[in-house]
């Protein structure tokens, strides 16, 4: 599928980091991770999760071909949004991956368990493609030539 999304393109690793829910933490609101086409994002789970279906990343089927900079959503529009389809995909395994589109709006589950839950991501993406809105100066802290701005 990819391959057929993204014909002729070079991806390289744009970012990787984890982020962790920590005991007690509230669910999240749907997000997107961006706007730009071409980046993929790979979620890797680093420790198993619970079969319980509040607790995993959702998804909304087909919310990658939404206007994410429109201002203004039509009441038709935003019914048809509303009826999306929502997934939530099984990771229960430590070291499964989970690719997706980066625009794809997704939230997190809430992690009702005393334990933290880590998630691994790296950010693919072709070779023009920029992640400018969650890194816009794509400085990294080890670059001796980074402006200091994260």
């Amino acid at each position: 599928i990819l391959a057929r999304a993204y014909v002729d393109e070079t991806f390289t690793v744009k970012s990787v980091g984890c982020v962790t829910s920590e005991p007690g933490a509230p669910e999240q609101h749907f997000h997107s991770d961006g706007r730009i086409f071409g980046i993929v994002n790979v979620f890797v789970p680093l420790v198993a999760t619970s079969a319980d279906a509040a607790q995993g990343t959702a998804f909304i089927h087909g919310s990658h071909r939404w206007d994410h900079d429109a201002a203004y959503v039509t009441s038709k529009e935003a019914r048809k949004q509303a009826a999306a389809p929502r997934c939530l995909p099984e990771m229960p395994t430590p070291g499964s991956l989970l690719l997706y589109d980066y625009r794809v709006m997704h939230k997190g589950g809430a992690n009702h368990s005393r334990k933290r839950r880590p998630l691994a991501y790296v950010m693919y993406g072709a070779k023009d493609a920029a992640d400018s809105w969650n890194f816009p100066h794509n400085d990294s802290v080890w670059d001796e030539n980074s402006t200091g701005v994260l």
